[in-house]
């Protein structure tokens, strides 16, 4: 009888064994994981992104050994790393609802730990001591230039007078505040570091813009559809420097991509940086040629997925418009009113155009550059 007893619990938790085996098993034999390196427990794949190469650059090396669909583990965290048009074309378009959502990115986390640590008051208050120090210098500027009401557009010394001028004389739709002019001034550099790394499509840009505008002595929003040659150098700058590296989204449900098993929650990286590098898709893929686009119908709008630095699908970005403009005319007034020089010892081939590590992708090394200020003649008329 005591036998009998000890046995029934016996019999279920061999049932429950041969169960719970049975469950396993038939996941895993379900399931069809994509291709990736080998993971360390506890830390997957994290120390294959450590050392002194970026972690996008380690990502595109990583993709070209196992393909435009690659797994990896970060800690515990699954994650898909997509890496080329056709693949980001599923992801962000064919099976867009799948993966509309946007996961917590570690740059939110991190302000997150500022925040509990006492880090982010101290930075508020750096950054209101930074706001006060650019807005005295403002005033200052705006305030000599008060003394001189005549003082015309092609008349400004440095790229703040510059804005200032396209501030009150502009005629902009947009408004530039204080604001926007603080944040041009501080974040100014790879756009420009571009154009004077080739000094043929510097002075291509300059000349076209200086053509156009000549007449008018300041660059306006009116005639911007005119620089054709701008608008293929920003294109470009955009395909070697996105603004960030990956677009993130999150799977919600469980899907597949090439064959491949895609479970929820799992992180998915679209690598931008990766495919507007690529040599099967770009003819000297990393070198600065804006002339690529002349006669292209390639564009950033999200329908070419070979060149998609805003994203594309539901979650495209929806200041793309206004962030061009802004740009566009930014990069016009300086190439108007300034020539630039590079410092003594410095030529174009030798610029320093590596990256720096970042929530977005930065120059490595600060650009320094020599502005001299441009003196347009003034039309003579001749009377008769």
């Amino acid at each position: 009888m005591d036998q009998q007893i000890l046995s029934f619990p016996v019999l279920v938790s061999f049932l429950l064994f041969i169960f719970l085996v049975f469950r396993i098993w038939k996941k895993y034999n379900d399931y069809t994981p994509p291709p990736g390196p080998w993971q360390l427990p506890l830390f997957g794949n994290l120390h294959q992104l450590a050392g002194s190469a970026l972690p996008h650059n380690r990502l595109r090396d990583l993709t070209r050994i196992y393909g435009p669909v690659m797994g990896i583990q970060l800690g515990q965290v699954p994650a898909l790393v997509i890496s080329s048009p056709e693949a980001a074309k599923e992801v962000m378009k064919i099976q867009d609802v799948q993966f509309a959502n946007r996961p917590l990115v570690l740059a939110t986390k991190w302000w997150l730990i500022m925040y509990i640590t006492g880090d982010k008051s101290r930075f508020e208050i750096w950054h209101r001591e930074l706001d006060q120090i650019l807005e005295e210098i403002i005033k200052e500027h705006r305030a000599s230039k008060a003394v001189s009401k005549n003082r015309d557009l092609s008349e400004a010394d440095n790229l703040l007078d510059v804005l200032l001028n396209l501030q009150e004389n502009g005629n902009l739709e947009v408004p530039l505040t204080n604001d926007c002019i603080k944040g041009t001034i501080l974040n100014y550099g790879m756009g420009n570091g571009r154009v004077d790394e080739e000094s043929n499509s510097n002075e291509k840009a300059q000349e076209e813009v200086r053509h156009v505008f000549g007449k008018k002595g300041k660059v306006d929003e009116a005639d911007l559809h005119e620089l054709k040659y701008l608008k293929l150098v920003v294109k470009e700058t955009l395909r070697l420097h996105p603004p960030d590296a990956m677009i993130p989204r999150q799977c919600r449900e469980k899907t597949q991509i090439y064959g491949y098993d895609i479970n929820p929650k799992t992180k998915v990286f679209v690598h931008i940086w990766a495919i507007g590098r690529d040599p099967n898709i770009w003819i000297e893929a990393d070198k600065f040629l804006p002339e690529r686009f002349i006669d292209s119908s390639i564009d950033f709008k999200g329908s070419n997925f070979e060149f998609i630095p805003f994203g594309a699908g539901k979650r495209i970005c929806p200041g793309m418009t206004l962030g061009l403009v802004n740009l566009e005319l930014v990069l016009a007034q300086l190439l108007y009113h300034f020539d630039w020089k590079l410092p003594d010892g410095i030529t174009p081939e030798n610029l320093d155009m590596s990256e720096g590590f970042g929530g977005a992708i930065k120059r490595g090394v600060d650009l320094k550059l020599i502005p001299i200020p441009f003196r347009p003649q003034p039309i003579t008329r001749i009377c008769n």
